[in-house]
């Protein structure tokens, strides 16, 4: 079995062996476990608001996201090319969507004197902006060509599984990401990233 029939038999739609659904029950399951102990962690002091609603937000998105993704599966035709590049167009403003919530509500609830998004918020923002892009040029390659590309595809879903990975990741370990970010950018370990001015 080549590369090639490899993706296609765990990755095509209508494959018996597919394995997208799992890959994004797991993602879910752990962001929702992530919610938790963030809240957890809010509410013992160890915290601060904006990281705890920024996972929270990521992660409502994400469920929506997948519940909606059900609803087209149960009740529409989408295995057309036609519906499946609408797919992708629905993952795009969802991404879209949720960096808007992160950079709008936020910066309500910092505390005095604190920057307004943290290291952490701005680096997951950053992750769903490459996702977003990601499924937007997915949705033009499949509504610009009459049959996929399967080196395209295969980049694809590596680019969307190394980015949602790492943004489970992220909300586990904010401090420790804030830590290799500053590091990877030889920045001094009391800096911090913003998105937006503080």
């Amino acid at each position: 079995m080549d590369i090639y029939e490899w993706y296609l038999n765990f990755f095509e739609m209508g494959s018996d062996q597919n394995i997208t659904e799992y890959i994004m029950l797991i993602i879910v399951s752990l962001m929702l476990l992530a919610s938790a102990f963030s809240i957890a962690m809010w509410f013992l002091g160890k915290t601060n608001i904006s990281t705890m609603l920024t996972t929270i937000i990521v992660t409502a998105s994400y469920f929506s996201t997948d519940s909606i993704l059900a609803i087209l599966f149960d009740y529409y035709e989408i295995e057309s090319f036609s519906g499946i590049a609408t797919l992708y167009l629905i993952f795009t403003t969802f991404d879209a969507a949720t960096v808007l919530a992160i950079l709008l509500i936020t910066p309500w609830f910092r505390k005095e004197g604190e920057k307004a998004i943290k290291t952490m918020t701005s680096l997951i923002a950053v992750l769903l902006l490459i996702n977003a892009t990601n499924n937007f040029v997915m949705s033009l390659h499949i509504a610009l060509n009459d049959e996929p590309n399967m080196i395209v595809y295969m980049m694809y879903s590596s680019i969307i599984c190394l980015v949602d990975s790492s943004i489970v990741l992220v909300m586990f370990f904010p401090k420790k990401s804030e830590s290799i970010v500053n590091w990877l950018l030889r920045r001094d370990s009391k800096q911090e990233i913003t998105l937006v001015s503080g």
